[in-house]
């Protein structure tokens, strides 16, 4: 159904195991607690007690209303349990702007690596404990407000030693996995967590590089995921739109007249009210209260408008009718207008009942009246409109031939029986996305995920290469692929001015290398990655070695935008400034910058003689490739363009 379903379920080198049934789009039954499962954990990993690892916590506030006047108050974003619905598009925008005690505000107020955990409300549906992560993305919205939680959340701070998206993740495996539920108090309208028991939770924990490298693999895996799931959502609003197409087209006479025209009915067509050909049953409904429906209980479904809405111990009909919404949502809506019942039945007085006439089919009405234009009938202003009985059976409809009715009925049902099977097919693999989701998350914490490397010789481990940096720096090669100065050392010098200037905060290791700010292991390890998964070539020619993009460079840049939406008029500003220059002019551009960078970052002072001194000792060739003029004209058109450097990052130094 799905080949980003299919590369995640292969590369977890099988069918992923079922864990447990999937109820609200969590997966139940899962116990990964080490008093449940024993799991033998890779050697350096160990189990570590959540209370142990974080380094602060405290509850949160909610302040006062935001028109107070009280200079000992200030304004905050307060993020609540409302909030955590839709996090990943959201990041708590809809926040709420509050009061709070500044003295709260400084003990409160969130930082990136910060995780939020809800510690009240949930319900029988929705356990309480789920968590969210604090970064970049959500700090930046409105930057001068600070923001911190409401006293429904709890706000722990992870230690140094603890990756932060490490533990969010590993929270979100515990909630979903139904283990959460142990851990809740109160009633069943508002749950409370039992945090002095939750922080008591151990959990898998291996070294800080390896945390690293397990994020970075989950987020991949799970970037192909959304991807699978996306068009899978995707499809499912074509099928709308097709089983619309279906009902319009039959009810233009065009699945039963090869020549039907949308504007002239076919031969043998009329046009007829409603009341020529059904009967109105609206007078033996009768509506029953919530109240009153839990005292009479029973096997009998109750409808009204949307469907089923409950069940009763009696009926009022036991026949086919078609049902029509009466007063609903009319507006904008995507559900038919009507839907047909069979059997016992009890119907309130939120939907019209119409029994077909001698010569009607039933399912001919109800599917010509599933999507029938019946906003101009209706009355009020609001979304909640009303469809009177009188506007219903006054409704124009078309009518043919008994016998093509059921011929027009076989054509409709044949066609959406196809679109029920993809509708089917398409349910089983979101379900069987969530349960992959889980799937890679266990994998993940039980150490087989990413294999731990550590050289106990040199004293290193593996250096870990941030998913977003991989994402830049195919991005820069998509965007220079056809410049014909383009090959490694250009692409080196980009990335490092890119990377500086626009202060992106994941780690790097640039060092001086003689063509200028060099990171020797990540452009290793990505090179060997790239080309194992054909995002781009390389190609020797004259001395350069060129990058030649792929069109699998598309699957590596596609989250672009996600990551960097926020720096990418940084990005596209020094992109701007090199996608014409000589590898010469990028050296030159990229070798001044870290000079420069390297004095504000020592607090030295800045003058044009002191750098020119610094680039000259940079290297040994540098006097023979470069004039002191033209490291005097860079540096005057750096300040006037504003490519100027702040001091941010760690110097650029010689390797030991």
């Amino acid at each position: 159904m799905c080949i980003y379903l299919d590369y995640v379920s292969t590369w977890l080198n099988s069918k992923p195991v079922v864990f447990g049934s999937i109820t609200d789009n969590r997966i139940t039954n899962l116990r990964m607690n080490e008093s449940k499962i024993k799991i033998k954990l890779p050697e350096a990993w160990k189990w570590e007690k959540l209370e142990d690892a974080l380094d602060f916590v405290i509850g949160g506030d909610w302040g006062k209303d935001e028109g107070l006047d009280d200079p000992s108050y200030g304004n905050a974003l307060c993020i609540r349990g409302s909030e955590f619905k839709n996090w990943d598009q959201e990041k708590g925008r809809t926040a709420s702007l509050r009061k709070i005690k500044l003295s709260n505000i400084e003990k409160r107020k969130l930082i990136e690596g910060d995780i939020l955990v809800e510690i009240s409300g949930g319900g029988p549906e929705q356990p309480v404990g789920r968590t969210v992560l604090i970064d970049r993305t959500v700090l930046s919205y409105k930057p001068e407000i600070p923001k911190i939680c409401t006293n429904f959340l709890r706000l722990i701070r992870p230690k140094d030693f603890v990756d932060s998206k490490f533990l969010n993740l590993y929270l979100k495996h515990f909630y979903y996995s139904g283990e959460i539920v142990r851990y809740q108090g109160g009633s069943n309208n508002l749950r409370n967590l039992k945090f002095s028991d939750y922080i008591k939770i151990k959990f898998p924990l291996p070294p800080k590089p390896t945390q690293q490298a397990i994020v970075s693999k989950i987020e991949e895996l799970f970037s192909e995921l959304d991807k699978g799931i996306e068009q899978l959502k995707a499809t499912q609003q074509q099928l709308k739109i097709y089983r619309r197409a279906v009902l319009k087209w039959a009810f233009e006479g065009k699945l039963t007249n090869e020549n039907a025209n949308e504007k002239i009915l076919p031969d043998g067509w009329k046009y007829t009210k409603i009341e020529e050909v059904a009967e109105c049953l609206d007078s033996k409904r009768k509506p029953v209260n919530k109240v009153e429906r839990l005292t009479r209980q029973g096997n009998i479904p109750y409808f009204g408008a949307n469907g089923r809405t409950g069940w009763i111990n009696d009926f009022l009909f036991n026949e086919p009718l078609v049902l029509v919404v009466e007063d609903e949502t009319f507006v904008g809506r995507e559900l038919p207008f009507s839907y047909k019942i069979t059997g016992k039945s009890w119907v309130n007085n939120h939907a019209h009942i119409l029994k077909p006439k001698k010569g009607l089919n039933i399912d001919y009405l109800n599917y010509q009246l599933a999507y029938y234009p019946f906003l101009p009938l209706t009355t009020g202003t609001t979304g909640r409109k009303k469809l009177t009985k009188n506007a219903l059976m006054n409704a124009p409809i078309k009518i043919c031939s008994s016998e093509e009715q059921e011929q027009i009925v076989s054509e409709i049902e044949r066609r959406l029986s196809v679109a029920d099977k993809i509708e089917e097919a398409i349910r089983q693999s979101l379900q069987q996305g969530e349960v992959l989701r889980q799937a890679i998350l266990k994998k993940a914490f039980e150490g087989k995920l990413v294999t731990y490397i550590a050289t106990e010789t040199i004293g290193e481990v593996i250096k870990v290469i941030p998913r977003e940096r991989k994402i830049l720096a195919g991005k820069i090669i998509q965007l220079f692929h056809t410049d014909k100065h383009f090959g490694l050392t250009k692409f080196q010098k980009i990335l490092y001015l890119v990377e500086n200037f626009a202060e992106l905060p994941y780690e790097t290791n640039f060092i001086q290398e003689t063509a200028g700010p060099y990171d020797r292991a990540f452009t290793s390890a990505f090179r060997n990655e790239m080309k194992e998964k054909n995002w781009a070539l390389e190609e020797s020619k004259r001395g350069i070695t060129k990058l030649i993009t792929s069109t699998d460079i598309d699957s590596l840049v596609n989250d672009y935008a996600a990551f960097f939406s926020e720096k990418n008029h940084q990005i596209d500003f020094v992109i701007q400034q090199l996608q014409h220059k000589s590898t010469h002019d990028a050296e030159l551009v990229a070798t001044l910058y870290a000079v420069w960078n390297n004095r504000l970052i020592k607090n030295k002072p800045i003058k044009i003689e002191l750098l020119i001194e610094d680039f000259f000792n940079w290297s040994a060739k540098k006097k023979e490739k470069f004039l002191q003029e033209e490291i005097v004209i860079t540096y005057n058109w750096m300040k006037k363009i504003k490519l100027i450097p702040s001091g941010f990052g760690k110097a650029v130094e010689a390797e030991v």
